[in-house]
């Protein structure tokens, strides 16, 4: 009857399987998975942010203890040191700075003004102790000539406290860890203060 001639269009069970299987689409086997690259060496003055201590961002001196666990193990640390009207430079170097993944860094602050701002933008800094004015220092002024024994300073103590330093302006760019390029050329640290000092 009726019902046996619906039956009857309906497709059997092996023609489907037959379609479903012309209609399968051939995938491609799957690539291997490449290697790593192998990790790039840190810079040598790398520490992990976890590694500097709450305590040593809130500091604002330079002394033996500080400047060592800054240094770490690597024992060389950066210096560079600004007043209120050169903030924006040590932005600057600070960006390059972190931007290469090192921490081992102070600037020093010549005024309160600019010590404030630095602590505000966690930047690890310590205040100099100078009389030095918060305005501009003319090149060959009085206040000009008057940062040489500071900065001279700076050098001897981290010296005398076992550490390799680099000082630099703050309108200077860090574009790579300095301190590889220092140890392959020997004696160039004395070249180079004696050539721009």
């Amino acid at each position: 009857g009726r019902l046996e001639n619906l039956l009857a269009k309906l497709p059997s069970r092996r023609a489907a399987s037959t379609v479903e299987a012309t209609t399968t689409v051939a995938t491609a086997p799957a690539k291997p998975a490449e290697p790593a690259e192998p990790a790039k060496p840190l810079p040598s003055g790398y520490r992990t942010p976890s590694a500097l201590s709450e305590r040593l961002l809130e500091s604002t001196e330079f002394n033996k203890e500080r400047a060592q666990l800054v240094a770490g193990s690597s024992k060389q640390i950066m210096l560079t040191f600004s007043n209120k009207i050169r903030l924006d430079f040590v932005t600057s170097w600070v960006h390059h700075v972190r931007r290469l993944g090192m921490t081992n860094y102070l600037v020093g602050a010549t005024d309160a003004a600019s010590l404030e701002a630095m602590k505000k933008d966690k930047v690890q800094c310590f205040l100099m102790q100078t009389t030095m004015p918060q305005g501009e220092w003319a090149w060959g002024s009085r206040s000009f000539k008057a940062l040489g024994p500071h900065k001279i300073e700076m050098i001897y103590k981290s010296l005398t406290w076992g550490l390799e330093v680099v000082i630099t302006d703050s309108d200077a760019f860090i574009l790579r860890d300095p301190f590889p390029f220092m140890a392959r050329c020997l004696g160039l640290g004395l070249a180079l203060g004696l050539g721009l000092g």
